[in-house]
């Protein structure tokens, strides 16, 4: 019996000799094609996430414009109804985060004229100087990928029809705007 098992032992022996040989691991070869896949799935990830970053940034420029064109109306129609409609084109040297609730926390403040570098990209600021909001521009690409580093917005003003054959100066009723400007 003890020579039977001890054949057996060999042979078992025998046959797991092969198959460690077989088990080595992955090969170059395998681990090349690993590394490849995990290059190409990682350039896709950081593509969409830049894109989603981009897009985030032109979002919150957007939210925050389109809140203060709100102050802005609301501010104008209030001062109209109280008939202080000389007050009105005082409203064009204001800083127009003065009307907002609560100022955006990328609100940087009141500058005159500020230096490049001064104000961080993605932040506001007010230019006194200039009567100015200005947005810095963290992503180049945020608006169709051209060279302007910032966004400017002045409010202005806009004759109504109604007001043209009037011959008393200044803006009607909804004539006052927040308008991006190309400066």
């Amino acid at each position: 019996m003890t020579i039977l098992i001890t054949q057996l032992i060999r042979r078992s022996s025998n046959v797991a000799l092969p198959q460690q040989k077989r088990q080595r691991g992955a090969s170059y070869f395998e681990f090349a094609v690993v590394v490849i896949i995990f290059a190409i799935l990682s350039g896709i990830l950081l593509r969409k996430m830049q894109f989603y970053q981009v897009e985030s940034e032109r979002l919150t420029v957007q939210q925050v414009a389109t809140s203060l064109r709100a102050a802005l109306a609301s501010r104008a129609v209030s001062l109209y109804l109280r008939g202080n409609e000389a007050e009105v084109k005082a409203l064009a040297r204001q800083n127009p985060m003065e009307w907002l609730e609560r100022r955006p926390s990328n609100y940087a403040g009141e500058f005159e004229s500020p230096k490049p570098g001064v104000v961080p990209d993605g932040y506001w600021y007010f230019d006194k100087s200039t009567a100015t909001l200005s947005y810095l521009l963290k992503e180049r690409e945020l608006f169709g990928g051209n060279d302007a580093k910032r966004l400017n917005f002045k409010v202005k003003f806009a004759q109504n029809p109604s007001n043209i054959t009037n011959n008393h100066e200044g803006p009607g009723i909804g004539g006052v705007t927040l308008e991006q400007t190309e400066d």
